[in-house]
């Protein structure tokens, strides 16, 4: 089981950690570690986020599973695997960074909604999907 498999299985939280600085992010993940909250995940889609997470893992790498949020292409993948990270999702399924993930050696857990999508990811060799539920109402019509 990979290092995001077991901490997930130990404590089934994550942390998303959006749109803090370098010394901010880490004092964060302290308090976290602390409290019992393994695996942090910082999104890319925030300027700095890359700086965040070398310094989550210089400064708490052996206690914590640092992730990239927000992988949407090769290239992200890319900056985020020499960042360090243990995993990197996304809110989609991207066959290239599926793909690229698996060549890099790095969990890449992305975003279904259909379960032609969770069955695609699966045939690309993801063990571990982000699912989106959206509830809609067929039983009772709304009337506005």
């Amino acid at each position: 089981m990979s290092k995001f498999g077991t901490a997930l299985k130990i404590n089934p939280r994550i942390a998303i950690l959006r749109g803090l600085g370098r010394e901010q992010a880490s004092q964060i993940a302290e308090v976290l570690v602390f409290h019992g909250i393994r695996i942090i995940e910082v999104p890319l889609n925030r300027e700095g986020a890359l700086k965040a997470i070398e310094k989550i893992k210089e400064t708490h790498g052996d206690s914590a599973v640092v992730g990239a949020g927000t992988v949407t292409t090769p290239q992200r993948l890319k900056e985020a695997v020499a960042a360090g990270v243990d995993f990197c999702l996304a809110p989609n399924l991207n066959e290239d960074v599926v793909r690229s993930a698996a060549k890099r050696e790095v969990e890449f857990i992305p975003g279904v909604f259909t379960p032609s999508e969770a069955f695609r990811a699966i045939d690309l060799g993801s063990k571990t999907l982000l699912m989106h539920f959206v509830l809609i109402n067929f039983l009772v019509p709304i009337w506005i």
